[in-house]
């Protein structure tokens, strides 16, 4: 019962957070590097449709999560710019 207490406390809750939120966003910066490596035209062929359909998911999935953060945001009551 302790234990549930503690990892249930907003303190630990924020750690897990900006832990796994670092971790997280650190991976998704790496793979949008690797990603971006792709536009070398000497070593891949592309055409603009493929480029396109890259483009409009990963806008589709950023403006889901910002949607997530800002339901989240709003539930809570909380209106302050998230920062680490």
């Amino acid at each position: 019962m302790i234990k549930k207490k503690i990892k249930d406390t907003k303190e630990f809750k924020e750690v897990r957070f900006i832990t796994r939120g670092e971790h997280r966003v650190n991976m998704v910066i790496k793979k949008l590097e690797l990603l971006s490596e792709m536009s070398n035209g000497d070593k891949y062929e592309y055409t603009d449709l493929q480029v396109e359909k890259i483009i409009i998911i990963i806008d589709e999935k950023f403006k889901e999560m910002k949607q997530s953060f800002s339901k989240g945001l709003s539930e809570k009551g909380d209106k302050k710019p998230f920062q680490f």
